[in-house]
């Protein structure tokens, strides 16, 4: 069971900083979640939506450098510089250009770090273009709401289009999970991670199915879940 530190815990902290990243650790996190986007000089940096202000206007990141981006936006390479490879570390690659270079700076951060990566992206297709760029990390389906109302009726099917994608995770909204789905993608060899998890008792709800990972904004949220014994919880 892994419990994600939302884009480092931003109930706590200013979303995706080193700070945030820094103090979530230090809080008994053992995973993050953060963004990943590509500078215009080919940098991955960690930042929720891509976009920074200058002046009256929203600029891309992908339309400037990392020396034009405000300092509290880091670098992956510096998160790893700071933080080690000691926490699991899911990464939603909004920018799909980007995805080779999130793994090339995890590689280069050594240690465990690939075998920590979770690259997370609602498009079978393109996770499917990133299982050969490493055997190590591992894949994770965010299904759209849409898509999840066209396949949850076939959880099997879906389950046999990820293996054959070499995609290990099915992330769904804390909502949409329950037993049977955990059960079929269980069976089918699969992971199932849980995100939106606002309360404890969504949190523990998740334990009790026998989720693998969850994500919360709250550190505080995970701990109380990862603690509690699953045999004590229900998962209705």
């Amino acid at each position: 069971m892994i419990g994600f530190a939302h884009r480092g815990g931003m109930a706590h902290w200013q979303a995706n900083t080193l700070a945030a990243f820094v103090n979530a650790k230090a809080m008994g996190a053992t995973a993050v979640e953060t963004d990943a986007w590509l500078t215009k000089d080919g940098v991955v940096v960690l930042d929720h939506d891509g976009v920074v202000r200058r002046g009256w206007h929203h600029v891309a990141i992908a339309n400037l450098t990392r020396a034009e981006l405000p300092p509290h936006i880091p670098t992956l390479a510096e998160y790893y510089a700071l933080l080690g490879t000691e926490l699991d570390v899911s990464n939603d690659v909004k920018d799909a250009e980007a995805a080779q270079a999130v793994i090339a700076a995890a590689a280069n951060a050594g240690g465990t770090a690939l075998s920590r990566l979770w690259l997370a992206d609602s498009a079978i297709e393109r996770l499917e273009k990133l299982r050969p760029l490493s055997a190590a990390v591992h894949l994770v389906y965010s299904p759209t709401a849409p898509d999840w109302h066209r396949l949850r009726a076939a959880v099997p099917r879906l389950m046999d289009r990820l293996n054959s994608a070499g995609v290990e995770v099915l992330n769904l909204k804390e909502s949409d999970a329950n037993p049977g789905v955990v059960a079929a993608v269980h069976h089918a060899g699969g992971k199932v991670f849980g995100w939106n998890v606002h309360t404890q008792r969504s949190a523990q709800r998740l334990v009790a199915m026998g989720v693998d990972g969850i994500y919360s904004n709250d550190v505080n949220i995970l701990k109380g879940a990862l603690s509690a014994p699953a045999n004590q919880l229900s998962p209705v």
